[in-house]
């Protein structure tokens, strides 16, 4: 469902529609959140346990998300090039723009910080099998990496690239713990989810 959701934001701007409107802050609000529903339900590495393991202990009725997501990012990010051989920076500009998406209308918390951060999608939309072949590729789509310095505390996030990137993450990690995230899943009672006609 979200990923349907997602292959629709991609094709904006449509100039039927909305020739100026982008969807940006939505299409990469909404990929940063499947990153963190992935860091969830997906990650069963020791070092998630770990993290889950410690939570518990403290008591904690659930594991600190923002762990999780760094750790599900660094752990799954797709090191190919352009992209660095440590996802450690990647995850942690990933988080703080997630983080900012959500409770401060991407503007940061706090004012007096010079960050000067784009979300960035291709000049021409791409078309419907434009991002289905996305989803499969293996190899980097850019010439330069998904989160891109610029200098400074400048960077761009690229959204065509975040959406590789998820698709590889999510790829990497089923394949890496199938069984895991199975047997966690199946303990699971998700909710029926059916589209809602007004009378």
């Amino acid at each position: 469902m979200q990923i349907a959701d997602l292959r629709l934001l991609m094709r904006f701007p449509v100039p039927e529609l909305a020739p100026n409107v982008g969807l940006n802050f939505t299409t990469a609000a909404m990929l940063l959140n499947v990153i963190s529903g992935m860091s969830v339900w997906l990650f069963e590495t020791p070092y998630a346990r770990a993290i889950r393991t410690r939570a518990a202990n403290r008591n904690r009725r659930s594991p600190p998300s923002g762990e999780l997501f760094k750790a599900f990012v660094r752990a799954y990010w797709p090191s190919i090039p352009p992209e660095p051989k440590s996802a450690r920076t990647v995850a942690e500009r990933l988080y703080e723009i997630r983080n900012s998406l959500a409770h401060d209308l991407g503007l940061g918390s706090n004012p007096t910080l010079d960050r000067n951060v784009m979300l960035g999608k291709p000049a021409v939309p791409p078309s419907e099998q434009d991002i289905a072949d996305l989803e499969r590729t293996v190899s980097h789509p850019q010439t330069v990496p998904v989160v891109e310095f610029k200098g400074g505390k400048a960077y761009v996030i690229s959204i065509y690239g975040l959406y590789w990137a998820v698709h590889r993450m999510l790829r990497e990690a089923i394949l890496d713990k199938a069984d895991a995230i199975e047997q966690a899943v199946a303990k699971v009672v998700v909710p029926d989810i059916e589209p809602s006609i007004d009378p």
